[in-house]
């Protein structure tokens, strides 16, 4: 059993004591402030109350929230960098405090279950929380501007953690995992309702500067998993199932006019044509939609794809040879000089978390932020990752586990190359989702001895 009982037993007397409590002390808070706070503050006492008592339920929700929650706010206090504040932020916190709140109560000695990537991500806090510290100390940043950042960075472990330590079956795998296509599925049907719009495709709920590299990313990542759902079915319903929701998540991808996105999908496809044994389908498949793309790809895609090298002249182009890179491709590799520039001040320990300016990159800013010590944990942490789910797909023991763990690996790769030209392991609507599946392919092998019998039911066959 990976988890005890979901819930926990209050005794009588605890119950009465909170149910008359509770209200009398939210009454006196919410008496003195706006409605809209008394609003958010009675959801989070809610939300809060319910992970003391369901944390399954509340799992759930962030499941649902990860790409179709509002953004809260934006704090204008982080300087050039504002932070935003969305609601899964402060999910993830309620529920966070809730479960912490829930082990000491049940003296639960494994807060944090062992796994293989404890000591890597503990590295890794580690290092970005000394870098921030020291940069704090000798006032290169601003506290509270590098506080807020840390914090988004360190959630998704919490997640991680969460997630990991409340698993309890096979079951619980395969339902957070349907929660999640189901997810992708409502968010692929919002997105493709913005494409006669024009513009653009981005996540919804993305207030009015929504990011389509993120969407793009996140899209990638469901594709993956997705792909490895399709490539172990054995059964023409399975496969219809999964080559209509490729369909439905492949068109928005398309809009997002996001060409890390785009190599990054083309990275799922090199892991499958290296881990499937029939090689020829995806061969096939590959060559028959290059040689049909001029009929199918819409003008935008196209148009973006040529715009990269043929842009007309325009100020802060980078030419290489004869050849002019477009302004985005070029703000990129800008991206790269000025992280590295700015880590050259500091090789060690980096400038701290937000001690230095933005950079849309994920491999210079961990180098930037953080130095050599940070980038070390980091590839610590990613080769720790590939070795985990390598490990679990070689000794899968039936197909579900097959699945999940070659279209994760697919998917964890697609992510390694798009954090070329963005911060994708930085970004919440990326990050969550990733850590999320990452608990539950770490989950697979402790749980082998304790299948379900509904394993073998629904998402796929065992």
């Amino acid at each position: 059993m990976i988890a005890a009982l979901d819930r926990v037993p209050l005794p009588p007397v605890a119950l009465g004591l909170t149910a008359l409590l509770a209200p009398v002390l939210a009454a006196f808070v919410v008496a003195g402030l706006p409605v809209s706070n008394s609003v958010l503050l009675a959801t989070a006492l809610v939300i809060l109350v319910i992970g003391l008592l369901h944390i399954k339920l509340t799992i759930y929700l962030i499941i649902f929230s990860m790409l179709l929650s509002p953004e809260l706010g934006v704090g204008a206090i982080a300087g050039d960098r504002p932070v935003t504040i969305r609601f899964e932020d402060i999910l993830l916190i309620l529920v966070g405090v809730a479960w912490i709140v829930r082990a000491v109560y049940r003296k639960d000695a494994g807060l944090f279950r062992k796994s293989p990537l404890n000591r890597p991500i503990v590295a890794y806090s580690a290092t970005a929380v000394l870098a921030t510290l020291a940069s704090g100390w000798s006032h290169d940043i601003d506290w509270l501007r590098a506080l807020l950042f840390l914090a988004k960075y360190l959630e998704y472990f919490v997640l991680y953690f969460l997630v990991l330590n409340n698993l309890r079956d096979r079951d619980d795998i395969r339902n957070y995992l349907i929660a999640a296509f189901v997810t992708c599925a409502i968010v692929s049907v919002m997105c493709i309702s913005q494409i006669p719009g024009g513009g653009r495709v981005t996540a919804p709920f993305e207030g009015e500067d929504g990011e389509p590299n993120t969407l793009g990313g996140y899209l990638v990542f469901m594709l993956a998993l997705a792909s490895g759902f399709y490539f172990t079915a054995t059964r023409t319903r399975e496969r219809v199932m999964w080559l209509s929701f490729a369909a439905l998540a492949t068109l928005p991808l398309m809009y997002t006019l996001s060409r890390s996105s785009w190599l990054a999908g083309t990275i799922v496809g090199v892991v499958l044509l290296w881990r499937i044994p029939r090689k020829g389908q995806l061969l096939a498949a590959g060559a028959m939609a290059v040689a049909l793309s001029p009929l199918f790809l819409p003008e935008e895609v196209v148009h973006r794809l040529e715009y990269t090298f043929g842009q007309p002249p325009e100020p802060g182009q980078i030419q290489v040879g004869r050849t002019r890179l477009d302004t985005s491709l070029s703000a990129r590799i800008r991206s790269w000089q000025y992280g590295l520039s700015g880590w050259t001040q500091k090789p060690l320990i980096g400038h701290g978390v937000a001690g230095y300016g933005f950079m849309d990159a994920q491999y210079v800013r961990v180098l930037t932020e953080t130095g050599l010590l940070g980038l070390a944990a980091f590839v610590w942490l990613a080769i720790s990752i590939w070795r985990m789910a390598r490990y679990r797909l070689h000794h899968a023991k039936d197909r579900f586990a097959s699945a999940l763990s070659l279209g994760y690996l697919a998917a964890f790769s697609a992510l390694l190359v798009h954090g070329i030209g963005a911060n994708t392991f930085i970004i919440v609507r990326i990050m969550e989702p990733f850590w999320l599946v990452t608990a539950l392919v770490v989950a697979l092998e402790q749980n082998e001895s304790t299948k379900s019998e509904g394993a073998s039911k629904g998402l796929i066959r065992a």
